[in-house]
This record gives structure tokens, sequence and C-alpha cells, in this order.
């Protein structure tokens, strides 16, 4: 049949495998215990006011958040949209400037940052966070 086809056709080792199942089952388990869920949709108005206020920053545009999940984009010069040169690799510089205070986050395609503090973190760590990534990009020169 592969041949027929000219594909292998398989599954992966983690589809509906027992365990991967089980964990996902516990993990679902914990969510509701724990109301992980409430918790992010009490939490996700700040973080969205945090993520948008660093479009102050002249490097900064295009922020944008859904629950705890956020990014924002690195700009030469933000009034004209024009990026920096990607083989630069700012947003990966930026990241590394902001983990020394403290706080990791991922650099993206196209000089673009992701912000996605798990979804446990109270409200005094999450503005911890923010006020730690705001110190980092005051002091930010690329």
């Amino acid at each position: 049949q592969a041949e027929k086809l000219g594909i292998f056709g398989h599954g992966y080792t983690y589809s509906a495998h027992p365990v991967s199942s089980a964990v996902a089952y516990k993990t679902l388990e914990i969510y509701e215990r724990d109301n992980i869920i409430e918790h992010v949709r009490y939490l996700a108005p700040l973080f969205h006011e945090r993520v948008m206020a660093l479009q102050y920053f002249d490097i900064i545009d295009n922020p944008r958040a859904v629950g705890l999940l956020g990014a924002i984009e690195l700009y030469a010069d933000k009034s004209t949209k024009t990026k920096y040169d990607i083989t630069l690799k700012n947003a990966f510089k930026t990241v590394v400037e902001i983990q020394k205070h403290g706080v990791i986050l991922r650099a993206l395609p196209y000089d673009s940052i992701g912000l996605c503090p798990p979804l446990i973190i109270n409200e005094s760590e999450l503005q911890h966070m923010f006020d730690n990534i705001e110190s980092a990009l005051k002091n930010l020169t690329l």
C-alpha cells in the first residue's frame, strides 16, 4: 500500500499512546482542580495591559496578547514600520539582555519576542516580570 500511495502511513509514537493520554488527562484534572483557567482569566487583563505598555519603548511595536500569551516586535523605526536587518538577530540579543534581569523569553522569527509565563504565575510575580523586562529595555542598545 505504501508503494501505491507514495507515502509510508504510520502514527506518531505519542499519538493515542496510553502514557501521553494519561498525562493529558491528569493535566486536565489538575487544571480543573486548581481553577487554572479562571486564574488565567483573572490575570489576562493585567497581562494584556502590561504587554501593550511595552510599545512605549522606541524600538517596540505591534504588541499583542491573548490570555497569558503575548508577543512584541522590534523595529528600527516604528513610525515607518522599518524592521531591523534580521541577520543582526536583535530579538535574540534582546532576550539575552532581558534574561540578565531574571526573565526568560523566547526570540521568534522576524525580530519578534514571545511572552508566555507559567499559567500558575501570580499577580505580584507578573508585575515583577514586566518590571524586569522594562528595566532591561531601558538600558538596551541595538
